[in-house]
């Protein structure tokens, strides 16, 4: 364990993890936000770089929907209503999580729709943290 070899106390220890979030008033628009600026953003840079291997080692020019990295990504994703959401992100206070981070972005750098989503998620999620 590096902390206990660098010798720091176990119980200053802190644990955090960072979620990407697309938070809408629907559930079905904040899963036309995850298609639209959150997975392509993925595909791009997974397999742009390299990042994702075939059975015989080789980096893969496409990232096939039904690949189990594909699935595993967007079972990560926190999608849904500012309700859901909050319930997606109290499992990690429930199971001792320090901080939460939120990652709100786009592919396309549509500042209305991020600017709104964070202040979506400002005004009705955080303030249940």
């Amino acid at each position: 364990n590096g902390a206990k070899a660098a010798g720091i106390p176990r119980e200053s220890l802190k644990v955090a993890v960072m979620r990407d979030v697309c938070v809408a008033r629907t559930q079905e628009e904040a899963e036309r936000y995850m298609r639209e600026d959150l997975i392509p953003v993925y595909e791009e840079q997974l397999v742009g770089f390299g990042f994702i291997l075939d059975e015989a080692g080789n980096p893969m020019r496409e990232l096939p929907r039904d690949h189990p990295f594909f699935r595993r990504l967007l079972e990560s994703f926190v999608v849904g209503t500012p309700e859901k959401v909050s319930r997606e992100l109290k499992r990690y206070e429930a199971l001792g999580v320090d901080a939460v981070m939120p990652r709100i972005f786009g592919s396309f750098f549509r500042n209305e729709r991020i600017l709104g989503e964070m202040e979506l998620f400002a005004k009705e999620v955080a303030p249940h943290f």
